[in-house]
């Protein structure tokens, strides 16, 4: 006898409780080849279409708009016919000579089992169902009019629960299953209550004006240089790669830096594998493909998992400073505010978690960010201070004191590669 394939949906990401259902792609009874996508969800990260592996006959024991656990199973594949037509007790010619079916196990969500013991019910009332999930059992209690408080009446209802008992008063909007995911994923850390928030505010002209001469692909953003320190600071100061869980810190081995984006998408954090590993222009390559990617609705789960800190930048838009909230199995997260169009100065904010590191460390760290993104300029000329204009031979530093462009690359008349400062090129 051929066996049943129970189809059972992955856990993506590591921190979904749970996924939503967003398309069922065939009917119950329907004959699936082997590649088809039979089911399509959404996981905090992304939506992922999920194949079978299998030939068969399917029976979805799910519907859509259903929040389900990693875990559970949502389909069942059957190699043959009468398996189906059993399970569904419908009638088969020559019956006998199949494999008779004597019993059918329920199996219930993770909610639906809370809500069961919660109002005292016993699972034999759903017996004729195959599975069971939350919003079936709200149907039967409401069915026998069954509430909290005639089943346990110790149970006192709170001034909350008192005020959103009188619906007429409110227009009330459930929120959406991606907004409830985001709300599990943050409330991990939030939880603890001893998260802090130190500002500092750096001086960004100097790295505007190497970000003009140096990029290529975003040319107004400061983000790619950085990811590029934050990167390379994360290698010295490992607390901020890190997360706290059952009274121990754990200490990532990688270093895979999140960046925060949210274009009426809804928020995703694309993370930069090894980013400690890249240079400039890969770490802006990187986030240029995978914000194209985020506009293409082309992400995949691997696209976003597995950051190990985040950076919420917001430099571009209308917010002088925020306090960002740390994501799930972090330790922080920084947020740059917006550049102050005359000072050319931006607010950088790092949450973190006491638990893991002092007010002292994060001190540091914000002070050396400091330093870091305000001396772009000086490396930049200190590394090219011997270049000179074939024709003025003005020199870098010079020309870039006059507040020009700096020098031009060209290739001179016997074919050697030089440099001249805009004002030759100009003619004058």
């Amino acid at each position: 006898m051929i066996p049943n394939f129970e189809i059972k949906l992955p856990r993506d990401n590591v921190n979904d409780e749970f996924v939503t259902i967003l398309n069922i792609h065939f009917s119950n009874g329907d004959f699936v080849k082997k590649d088809s996508i039979i089911i399509e969800y959404e996981t905090s990260k992304a939506a992922v279409e999920f194949v079978t592996e299998h030939d068969g006959y399917i029976k979805y024991h799910c519907l859509v708009g259903d929040e389900i656990e990693p875990g559970a199973v949502v389909a069942t594949i059957y190699p043959e016919k009468y398996d189906l037509a059993l399970v569904n007790n419908e009638s088969i010619d020559n019956i006998s000579e199949k494999p008779i079916v004597t019993q059918i196990l329920t199996k219930f969500s993770k909610d639906a089992k809370k809500l069961i013991s919660e109002y005292e019910l016993n699972e034999s009332d759903f017996i004729e169902y195959e599975f069971v999930n939350k919003d079936m059992v709200l149907e039967f209690l409401e069915s026998r009019k069954v509430n909290k408080v005639e089943i346990k009446s110790e149970t006192v209802l709170s001034s909350e629960e008192k005020l959103s008992s009188d619906e007429t008063n409110y227009d009330i909007i459930k929120i959406t299953p991606a907004k409830k995911r985001e709300i599990n994923y943050l409330k991990n850390v939030q939880s603890n209550s001893l998260n802090s928030s130190f500002f500092i505010s750096i001086n960004l002209n100097n790295l505007i004006n190497f970000i003009d001469v140096n990029s290529t692909k975003l040319k107004s953003s400061i983000l790619p240089i950085v990811v590029f320190e934050i990167s390379k600071m994360l290698l010295t100061y490992r607390e901020f790669n890190a997360f706290f869980k059952n009274d121990f810190v754990y200490y990532y081995k990688k270093i895979n830096v999140g960046v925060a984006i949210d274009i009426d998408k809804e928020l995703k954090v694309l993370t930069i594998y090894d980013s400690d590993k890249k240079g400039y222009s890969e770490i802006e390559n990187k986030i240029w493909e995978l914000s194209n990617k985020y506009l293409d609705d082309k992400l995949d789960p691997y696209d976003i998992s597995n950051s190990t800190f985040t950076i919420s930048d917001l430099s571009s838009g209308g917010t002088d400073f925020f306090i960002p909230l740390i994501n799930s199995h972090q330790s922080a997260i920084l947020g740059v505010g917006q550049i102050n169009e005359k000072s050319k100065e931006s607010v950088f904010v790092i949450t973190f978690d006491h638990r893991i590191m002092s007010g002292k460390i994060v001190a540091n760290f914000l002070n050396d960010l400091k330093r870091r993104l305000e001396s772009y300029y000086v490396k930049m000329v200190a590394s090219n201070s011997k270049l000179k204009c074939m024709k003025c031979l003005i020199g870098l530093r010079e020309e870039q004191g006059l507040n020009a462009h700096g020098l031009i690359k060209v290739v001179d008349s016997d074919g050697n590669d030089n440099y001249i400062c805009t004002n030759c090129l100009s003619g004058w």
